[in-house]
């Protein structure tokens, strides 16, 4: 779930975007908004705004549990990759330890050391040297997931990545064209791998942009559509309005990682 502070300042923030108003709290959704970030997974790199003592944030941090928690050095030259979705990890073995801990968490899961730390998996150096690598498979459809090698005895932290899970990200955006003596035609413009999307959603919001369907009214909803080609193209029939817009994919594209990106940040329901 979403960190209690950063919940306290959304709610902040919707209070003086109505009033028309600025603050830190305004700062922090126009952030959020800004990368198109969904609510189980915030994480903010040295948003001052984002601090709830009004202190600097490191320059990476996650927000989780009771506090933003800055990322550890790295000790042992850690390389990650992506293979198959599986998450390979490569570094030095230090010496005098026959036997590391391997943890892997969702961004924004909030988990405690003790939790993270429960979840952990052992790496054997004989193993480990034979291979090469070490392989973990994370069930996520998260932005990122967190990797953490510590030491078993002394809990010394040697490794802290964050590191990006691979999601098709398909970016779009409203266009209108213009037609000499009718009505200019407005549609959305989607680029991306090619490939099936189901189930998409158009939802209009007055004050701002809706981080879930639900917080918005549904304007359009088409069943299916094919990028081909890396494009594809929706024609827009509801008259404008002049409120924001957010496009969302259906809920199975959701749960295989497919993520939408508009191009302006932030767009308006015009003709």
């Amino acid at each position: 779930m979403i960190d209690a502070e950063v919940q306290r300042l959304l709610a902040e923030a919707k209070v003086l975007r109505a009033r028309g108003e600025k603050g830190p709290a305004l700062a922090l959704l126009d952030r959020l908004l800004a990368v198109e970030m969904l609510p189980e997974a915030v994480y903010l790199r040295g948003v001052v705004e984002a601090m709830p003592d009004g202190g600097e944030a490191p320059p990476t941090a996650l927000v989780g549990g009771d506090a933003m928690k800055p990322l550890d050095d790295d000790l042992i030259g850690l390389v990650t990759a992506w293979h198959d979705g599986a998450l390979v990890l490569r570094w030095d073995w230090p010496g005098g330890a026959r036997e590391l801990r391997v943890a892997v968490w969702t961004e924004g899961a909030a988990l405690t050391d003790r939790e993270i730390e429960a979840g952990a998996s052992p790496a054997y150096e004989g193993e480990f040297k034979r291979r090469g690598f070490y392989v973990v498979t994370p069930r996520t459809r998260h932005a990122a997931v967190f990797v953490r090698i510590s030491r078993c005895h002394g809990g010394e932290c040697l490794a802290t990545h964050r590191v990006e899970v691979p999601r098709p990200a398909v970016r779009w955006a409203v266009r209108v064209e213009p037609r000499p003596g009718a009505t200019p035609q407005r549609f959305i413009e989607l680029r991306g791998p090619d490939m099936r999307l189901t189930d998409l959603r158009l939802i209009r919001s007055a004050e701002y942009v809706a981080l879930r369907p639900g917080e918005g009214t549904c304007v359009e909803r088409l069943r299916e559509l094919t990028l081909t080609a890396g494009r594809a193209t929706i024609a827009l029939s509801h008259p404008p309005t002049g409120e924001l817009l957010r496009l969302f994919p259906g809920d199975a594209d959701h749960r295989r990682g497919v993520w939408f990106l508009s191009e302006a940040g932030r767009d308006r329901d015009v003709a």
